[in-house]
């Protein structure tokens, strides 16, 4: 949690491995998680911040997601084979999203179970700019479908 604290940015949430949900801005409040960025199906759209729900999940990514943070094919190898627990996304993390998707939609109804209003970091800032949840992610473990479908 340490990182958070003095991070540029902040969510939401934020998922731990074992799954544990912290909540570290209320839903009433912006989080400045998003950054610029559009997404192609709403061009009208200027900024993120103060229209979504930001959460963030303890994972490192694929040797392609990371190689925006500067890691090496050796380096991503090395910390690979020491820590291979810390690649990917958890099963525990899968079951806590599920959960709060659930919850934040009973909150706002106007959250549709979709690709067009569940969304990753990368959809909106673009995959120069950030990479999460990134190629290990698996959307439908969370019950949505991997691609985004062309049109809402």
């Amino acid at each position: 949690m340490e990182i958070f604290r003095h991070a540029p940015a902040s969510a939401n949430y934020l998922i731990d491995r074992d799954g544990t949900v912290y909540r570290l801005v209320p839903e009433n409040r912006v989080a400045w998680h998003a950054g610029g960025g559009h997404l192609a199906w709403d061009p009208t759209l200027k900024s993120m911040n103060q229209r979504a729900i930001g959460i963030e999940m303890f994972a490192v990514g694929s040797p392609d997601d990371m190689k925006l943070f500067g890691i090496t094919p050796e380096q991503y190898d090395s910390f690979k084979s020491k820590h291979p627990e810390w690649v990917g996304f958890s099963d525990a993390q899968y079951a806590a999203l599920s959960q709060l998707i659930v919850q934040i939609r009973a909150r706002h109804p106007g959250i549709l179970h979709d690709r067009f209003h569940i969304i990753g970091h990368e959809e909106w800032a673009g995959r120069d700019r950030r990479t999460d949840p990134g190629q290990l992610f698996d959307w439908t473990r969370v019950g949505l479908n991997r691609e985004r479908p062309a049109q809402p």
